[in-house]
């Protein structure tokens, strides 16, 4: 049986034929991988989405590696800039065994938001501000404030989840940061939360493998994921 991961399959999709389709009219040739070649490629997801989704997927699926992503008050790309985990920050990624609906989850959002758009505003205010400051960590070389960062950032996540009555931060999640607290590890949701992985963060082996090896004996699957440098990449083969 087919699982949805919650690894950005629509949105690596989306790029690499976009990408194949506009090379091979070019000859070969592809957009410069910048700001406007994004947005277009971010406009595309999100018509199939139905005009919903931040596009930091397909901004990973682009340039790969980590990066900086942020989105202007409108909604349209403003940064996507690469940057550089500290040294000896290690994760762990989990999957949680139930897939997540994120399309219902955006929907969910888009529509306490019509209801009650201070609400929801100042709980994704929150998550905001728990981002910036793993980002304003990760400047700054300090992996300790990156990892109170994803506290912070399950909390604001824990929030926005009770705001518009979805369980962004779901039992199968509940339980595996219980695990996490249990070893000493920090852990979050990645995505939209509710189910597909989660991201335990630390700079101890020893311990991020103590906390996936409980996480395995209570049913849970650790994969053994990592950071892809490269992005998209187009070769033009002639038959």
């Amino acid at each position: 049986m087919r699982r949805k991961l919650g690894l950005g399959s629509s949105a690596a999709l989306t790029v690499a034929l976009v990408s194949a389709l506009v090379g091979w009219s070019a000859a070969g040739s592809l957009p410069a991988a910048g700001a406007q070649w994004l947005q277009t490629l971010v406009s595309l997801h999100r018509r199939v989405q139905g005009g919903l989704g931040s596009g930091i997927d397909v901004a990973a699926s682009l340039f790969g590696g980590t990066i900086e992503y942020r989105l202007q008050g409108e909604g349209s790309v403003a940064t996507a800039a690469p940057i550089r985990l500290p040294e000896g920050l290690l994760f762990r990624c989990i999957w949680t065994g139930r897939s997540a609906a994120t399309r219902s989850f955006l929907q969910q959002l888009e529509d306490t938001r019509r209801k009650d758009r201070g609400l929801v505003e100042r709980s994704i205010s929150r998550i905001a501000d728990a981002s910036r400051s793993g980002v304003d960590a990760v400047a700054a070389v300090s992996s300790s404030g990156f990892l109170d960062a994803v506290d912070h950032f399950w909390d604001a996540l824990d929030g926005l989840g009770r705001a518009i009555g979805m369980p962004i931060t779901s039992e199968e999640h509940r339980h595996l940061r219980r695990l996490a607290r249990n070893a000493g590890v920090r852990y979050k949701p990645s995505g939209a939360g509710g189910g597909d992985f989660g991201l335990a963060f630390d700079t101890d082996p020893e311990r991020l493998a103590a906390m996936a090896g409980r996480a395995e004996e209570a049913g849970y699957e650790t994969v053994d994921l990592g950071l892809d440098p490269v992005g998209v990449a187009y070769e033009l083969v002639e038959s």
